[in-house]
């Protein structure tokens, strides 16, 4: 396999960021300093039969993780559209169950402001079975107790339990884009619910900073999708 500038600087990114974060945290940085992949390198990636893999990785994870709402969360989260650096920075504080909502905070993603999503319901029953004190990160390693960095075993599970060779975190994405756009989604709704804000995109949803909104409407396709007989 030949790597392109683009794949280089996405592994560099991968294994410096979690260094980077750190040195932020003990006040070594002040911030984390971007580093974008040139655009010329990034390519779309088009997964076919995306419907019948969203749904073949839902039940996959289901069964995998039926006694463990840890990983089944962790995984849920990444199947709602949600990144890992989203999913490993997200706090018991960040979760509002009686809302039904959940918040990335501003410097967990893309766009440097507070994004409020939806809680999809099978999520929030996987959080509830966590056995934890409910208090800092919810995605603690469950060997360390620190931050959790990679869940590189699980997903090796995952990956073979879903017969999807090629599953990565954010494969998990590219999944969910392509097999909502075959289920018929608005472009507005998907790009708002995965925390985009390209104006040409989200329109409708993001002037009104409505992720909230768009994330429920994802959600309902999502639970259409997967469960399809």
């Amino acid at each position: 396999m030949v790597l392109t500038d683009g794949d280089i600087i996405k592994v560099l990114h991968q294994i410096i960021r979690p260094i980077l974060q750190y040195a932020m945290d003990n006040k070594v940085l002040s911030s984390i300093p971007d580093i974008k992949v040139p655009a010329q390198t990034r390519q779309k990636k088009t997964v076919s039969n995306a419907g019948v893999k969203l749904a073949t990785l839902y039940r996959a994870i289901l069964e995998l993780y039926s006694d463990d709402g840890f990983y089944q969360a962790l995984f849920l989260f990444a199947l709602y559209g949600r990144r890992w650096n989203e999913i490993r920075t997200l706090k018991w504080s960040d979760i509002d169950f009686l809302s039904g909502t959940y918040t990335i905070r501003a410097e967990n993603n893309k766009i440097n402001d507070d994004q409020t999503y939806e809680l999809a319901a099978p999520i929030i029953v996987a959080l509830q079975e966590i056995k934890d004190t409910k208090l800092g990160l919810v995605f603690k390693s469950p060997v360390t107790g620190k931050e959790l960095y990679s869940p590189k075993k699980q997903l090796a599970h995952v990956r073979e339990k879903s017969e999807i060779p090629q599953l990565t975190m954010h494969y998990f994405r590219h999944i969910l884009v392509s097999a909502m756009g075959e289920a018929g989604t608005a472009t507005t709704v998907l790009s708002a619910s995965l925390g985009h804000t390209n104006l040409h995109t989200v329109n409708n949803f993001y002037l009104s900073a409505n992720h909230t909104k768009a994330s429920s409407v994802a959600n309902t396709a999502i639970e259409k999708i997967t469960h399809k007989s």
